[in-house]
């Protein structure tokens, strides 16, 4: 079974940086296909860091404002 790893960078700003990372998944899913001849498979993120975190967000609008707006962070 082929593997196929690409790795990224990126840094956020403080308190909230959120990045959208949709578009770079999906060209790491393409380069592996076009490099490997992948025609299925599972994609895996990770990230390291004591405050990272990787999530999956179904878009609906205004979600992305308000997580940027919401002080419930802040109340825990």
């Amino acid at each position: 079974m082929p593997v196929y790893t690409e790795t990224k960078t990126y840094h956020t700003k403080a308190h909230m940086g959120m990045i959208d990372v949709t578009d770079d998944f999906r060209a790491a899913v393409q380069n592996a296909c076009r490099k490997t001849g992948m025609k299925s498979g599972t994609i895996t993120g990770f990230t390291t860091g004591g405050v990272a975190g990787l999530t999956t967000l179904e878009f609906e609008p205004g979600m992305v404002c308000l997580l940027y707006t919401s002080d419930a962070a802040d109340d825990k």
